[in-house]
């Protein structure tokens, strides 16, 4: 497990531990192609992938994207000591 810090508002973020990842396909927009005559023609939609992340707080579950979410692999370094005291021992231990 590891743990993270994510972000769930624009300035709010919650510090918890990583315990399950999952991919799941993502449709995007349809971007325009051309035919054989040269006309433009709308395209195929495509299709990729986006990671999710499962984190365990204090109040329960946050399940949100990857992207939004930072480990901390040393607490006391990235945290400073303060915000490290206020995470519970059994997040900083992993147990």
């Amino acid at each position: 497990m590891l743990m993270v810090r994510v972000k769930i508002k624009e300035d709010e973020t919650a510090i918890g531990l990583l315990v399950d990842t999952h991919l799941l396909t993502v449709q995007g927009q349809a971007g325009p192609s051309m035919n054989p005559e040269g006309v433009l023609v709308p395209g195929q939609q495509q299709t990729g992938l986006r990671g999710f992340g499962v984190v365990a707080i204090e109040q329960g579950f946050i399940v949100g994207p990857l992207e939004s979410m930072q480990p901390i692999f040393e607490p006391e370094k990235e945290l400073g000591n303060e915000e490290a005291e206020e995470v519970p021992t059994e997040l900083r231990s992993g147990e």
